[in-house]
């Protein structure tokens, strides 16, 4: 075999060689990478105060309440603390005032939703445009509509 064709055959299998490299690079990063975009936007952004607005209850009788006239406001730390402080005892204003822990569980395989647990509640939680709603309305509970103030 001559020395010119040798160097041919070992361009082409070094070309292989580097081709299939970036090729597996490219298919390990894509399968690494969660495509789940609610996780990477996840738990973060419920850091700061959110105003409770609105409160509607899903079991029998159904009702909203209007509570934008009231200072309610949730403050999450990123020390998994949550502070709520009122101007106003109304009934609907969901935990009592003081301090509370709370997490966020990541969904598994089945779910596609977020849970918070405050003190031993779980909700389903999940961001809206300028807000963030609390969803207790699995468990018959009511549902609360935030806007973020900080």
């Amino acid at each position: 075999m001559s020395m010119k064709k040798l160097k041919k055959i070992k361009s082409k299998y070094l070309f292989i060689t580097k081709s299939g490299f970036i090729s597996i690079f490219l298919l390990l990063l894509c399968f690494s990478c969660n495509s789940n975009s609610v996780e990477n936007e996840h738990p973060s952004n419920i850091i700061g105060q959110w105003k409770l607005v609105k409160v509607e209850t899903t079991f029998m009788n159904r009702t909203t309440y209007d509570l934008s006239q009231f200072n309610i406001v949730y403050d999450f730390e990123i020390t998994n603390i949550l502070t709520v402080s009122s101007d106003t005892e109304h009934p609907q204003m969901g935990l009592d005032t003081g301090t509370h822990s709370y997490s966020i569980i990541k969904p598994n395989e089945q779910e596609s939703f977020w849970t918070m647990k405050i003190a031993n509640i779980y909700a389903i939680h999940r961001f809206i445009e300028k807000g963030l709603i609390i969803d207790l309305s699995p468990l018959d509970g009511p549902i609360y509509c935030f806007d973020k103030i900080n």
